[in-house]
């Protein structure tokens, strides 16, 4: 599908038997979309010196009791400031491929589910993550 290679690298630190308040196929799409985009930010990428510079890393973590910290984080081209304000906007995009709508899907989602997508600030590619609630 696209011509980098990619070493996908997860990191899980969440008990697998706890269990989200969510829809499980929304959520599946927020993660496809976050992580197609990683995947096309680290094939525009100059910035790779060797293979292992190829990473997506995926993980979740629980934080503060009930929140579970769900996360995708690549080393990829980035996204600048300005970008970064009119990143849930639809039909926003930096790539030659695509509507520009798969962020603004997420953030809709996401708000279904009373959290929203925040990102970090990172040297080099995009941190991204979102929290959701720990079934009762």
């Amino acid at each position: 599908m696209w011509s980098a290679i990619v070493r996908w690298t997860v990191a899980n630190t969440v008990d697998l038997n706890i269990e989200v308040l969510a829809v499980e196929h929304q959520i599946i799409q927020v993660l496809i979309n976050l992580l197609m985009n990683a995947a096309q930010a680290l094939e525009r990428s100059d910035q790779r010196e060797s293979r292992s510079d190829f990473a997506i890393v995926v993980g979740c973590e629980v934080v503060e009791g009930a929140l579970i910290r769900v996360f995708v984080r690549d080393y990829g081209v980035g996204i600048d400031a300005e970008a970064r304000n009119l990143i849930d906007k639809p039909f926003m995009y930096s790539q030659s491929r695509g509507m520009g709508i798969g962020l603004s899907v997420c953030q809709t989602i996401l708000a279904a589910h009373e959290t929203q997508l925040r990102f970090e600030d990172v040297e080099v590619g995009t941190h991204c993550h979102f929290y959701l609630k720990e079934s009762p």
